[in-house]
């Protein structure tokens, strides 16, 4: 519970920044650039790189 409570915002991954976007971005965009990201990864699309795997 300590952990929680104690929690700070810098602390915390920054989603948008992985994707992007920023806090100002449409549900429109964000769900597009998660599209964009997810087929980057995906490793039927790139099954030469063994970054791009499912665990």
């Amino acid at each position: 519970m300590e952990a929680i409570l104690s929690c700070r915002r810098e602390d915390l991954e920054d989603y948008y920044g992985l994707l992007g976007c920023d806090e100002l971005s449409t549900t429109e965009q964000i769900v597009n650039e998660f599209k964009v990201r997810a087929l980057a990864c995906h490793p039927d699309k790139h099954p030469e790189n063994p970054k791009a795997v499912c665990d």
